[in-house]
């Protein structure tokens, strides 16, 4: 009897033990990390954070019952440095993603992942965009694909309007010749979309500068760089002022270039009539911003000082 009493009473405080730990492990760890619970926490903060719709709740609830491969989502929404998981650009499936770039078919798989898991879980926002588009911000930015504005802002898609060009220019206004691209695409931004800010971001190591500091096309025809040497003509002046500075060897004239290239595209955002106008009336602000690549530092230009500040990032929560 003393043999059975034992057995059961020691069966039954291993059973209530190892309920206890059990139960308080999953509910109190389990869940708010991994789980339906911590998900749904999650996306709730980055709902509030980054103006994303309920669907992200749901899309969280979803990912929990019905998992998906936890690849890098190159191509999806990212989420913001406010969530609690990282954006995809810094993740550990995308740090270790050798240098070289990806052919169309490594881009085709991008896109399943971003059908898969970024448009899904922001399907709700989707639909919003599909009925149309209300930038705050118009963003003008080299065609380099190491100074993409959608990564460096961690921005979604509706959040930016984006034109990129050699060297991130704007052309004067003017009604001639010639087809205007950047010109049309201002137009539509200031005037049909009223975003309320423009930027001009420059770069570090930008080629298209580097080419108009150097002249290295200056006699070439086109389709062996006359192309490119007609477009960075809009750096002629800048080019002369920084040269008389500085000279045309070494890195900082490049840098001084690259900075002043910025400076002279808002200067010819000025040009065009509907710019300056909004300025005056506090419906429009121009900025200038500079993004150094090897420090991922992102400088901003003080109109009153034409000098380059840096900006301090928000420490991590």
């Amino acid at each position: 009897f003393f043999f059975f009493f034992f057995f059961f009473f020691f069966f039954f405080f291993f059973f209530f033990f190892f309920f206890f730990f059990f139960f308080f492990f999953f509910f109190f760890w389990v869940l708010p990390v991994r789980g339906i619970l911590g998900q749904l926490c999650y996306a709730t903060v980055e709902m509030f954070a980054s103006r994303r719709t309920a669907g992200t709740l749901l899309g969280r609830a979803a990912s929990f019952v019905c998992p998906v491969h936890p690849g890098p989502v190159s191509a999806s929404p990212r989420p913001r440095s406010s969530s609690s998981t990282p954006p995809a650009s810094t993740s550990t499936a995308t740090q270790s993603k050798p240098l070289s770039s990806a052919n169309f078919d490594g881009m085709l798989q991008g896109y399943s992942r971003f059908r898969n898991q970024g448009w899904e879980v922001e399907r709700a926002r989707w639909k919003d965009l599909a009925t149309g588009q209300s930038p705050r911000v118009m963003v003008i930015a080299c065609s380099d694909s190491r100074v993409d504005p959608a990564t460096i802002f961690d921005t979604l898609p509706g959040e930016m309007f984006v034109v990129r060009n050699v060297a991130a220019l704007v052309p004067p206004y003017e009604v001639g010749g010639g087809l205007h691209g950047v010109s049309a695409a201002l137009e539509f931004a200031v005037t049909q979309l009223e975003v309320s800010e423009i930027v001009v971001m420059g770069h570090a190591s930008c080629g298209g500068v580097n080419a108009a500091l150097t002249q290295r096309f200056e006699h070439s025809k086109p389709g062996r760089g006359g192309f490119i040497r007609s477009w960075i003509k809009l750096l002629d002046q800048a080019r002369e002022r920084v040269v008389a500075k500085h000279g045309r060897d070494g890195a900082e004239p490049l840098h001084e270039l690259e900075l002043e290239g910025v400076r002279q595209s808002l200067a010819n955002l000025r040009t065009f009539p509907f710019v300056p106008e909004r300025e005056a009336s506090g419906r429009l602000k121009l900025r200038g911003a500079y993004f150094a690549i090897s420090d991922g530092s992102l400088h901003l230009l003080d109109e009153s000082t034409t000098k380059f500040k840096p900006v301090m990032p928000v420490a991590k929560l």
